[in-house]
């Protein structure tokens, strides 16, 4: 059972102690608006591969490996399907599209 509320003071953890002392299934845990935010914002690490389209160079800028080439947009449709919101962190690069 879950508690997005106030956390629940010591008679109420007694009760439950009490009421559920042989549940092994059932456990209470207080989850907050924080955790809430905290599990919604994690960073999770993308590891995928984009197909280009067509001819692409590849350069090194700045110690960096920079490809510029084309994108079929049902590989970036198939980007946000699989990794959401977690792609508007890398840099910015592909918040202008979307």
């Amino acid at each position: 059972m879950l508690n997005n509320g106030l956390t629940w003071n010591e008679e109420g953890q007694n009760y439950i102690d009490n009421a559920f002392a042989k549940q092994e299934q059932v456990r209470f845990e207080h989850f907050s608006h924080k955790d809430i935010l905290r599990i919604i914002n994690r960073e999770r690490p993308i590891d995928t591969q984009i197909s280009l389209c067509g001819k692409s160079i590849q350069e090194n800028f700045n110690y960096k490996r920079v490809i510029l080439g084309r994108v079929s947009v049902m590989e970036i449709f198939t980007l946000m399907e699989k990794f959401g919101d977690s792609l508007k962190g890398y840099g910015g690069y592909l918040e202008e599209l979307f």
